[in-house]
């Protein structure tokens, strides 16, 4: 779980079952074996819906704002940062939602202390007490429509104006550099998980055949 302290603006959104089990499918057999005999927990693994739960209901709720489609992009500014982590949103979790270029959603955050990821950049305004984050998107996760229209209510025009443009800056200058909107996968770039098995896989491999010279 994220070590975030109180939110400024806590969601008070409720899980759904249904879109948790849509935004969390289970990994396939072969990605499976190899992370476990490398000892990497996955997403499925680690998150459970209590825990998802806990994030979405106390994280703190600021705009989002959709920058593109096909695939879906969505800009989630955090006031923390004061800059805009890029969310790619798997075609499934799209089906029951349209969203477009400018469409706004609720953006959850929930941070981290540690090891910065590189797709997070520090503004003007930023505070300087973490150095990651795990964004969610309450209106894929929740049910809860009237809390969802009180949020966006509730977040200054400012802001979502701050996301938007921010959102496309940061899309022109870095494209290939987003999260994928998957709990447990929203706190690292996407792709970084893969590498991270790559380079377990091939240090394993240098050293069996290291101990196969040497044998």
């Amino acid at each position: 779980m994220p070590d975030m302290s109180t939110a400024s603006h806590p969601s008070c959104l409720n899980l759904s079952a249904e879109k948790f089990a849509t935004a969390l499918p289970r990994p396939n057999v072969l990605v499976r074996s190899v992370a476990g005999l490398l000892g990497i927990p996955l997403a499925a693994d680690i998150n459970s819906p209590e825990d998802t739960g806990t994030m979405l209901r106390d994280g703190d709720a600021r705009a989002a704002v959709v920058v593109q489609t096909n695939p879906v992009i969505a800009a989630a500014y955090s006031d923390e940062f004061d800059s805009v982590l890029l969310l790619r949103i798997p075609d499934k979790q799209c089906a029951a939602t349209e969203l477009n270029i400018g469409t706004r959603l609720i953006a959850v955050f929930n941070y981290r202390t540690g090891p910065m990821p590189r797709d997070i950049t520090f503004g003007e305004r930023a505070g300087n007490r973490f150095q990651n984050a795990e964004p969610l998107i309450g209106d894929l996760l929740s049910d809860d429509l009237l809390q969802l229209q009180k949020l966006k209510d509730e977040i200054p025009e400012a802001e979502w104006n701050r996301a938007a443009r921010l959102g496309e800056e940061t899309l022109r200058e870095r494209p290939r550099l987003h999260r994928l909107h998957r709990p447990g996968s929203t706190h690292r770039v996407a792709g970084d998980l893969l590498i991270t098995i790559l380079a377990a896989v091939i240090i394993v491999v240098a050293l069996v055949i290291g101990l196969w010279q040497f044998a």
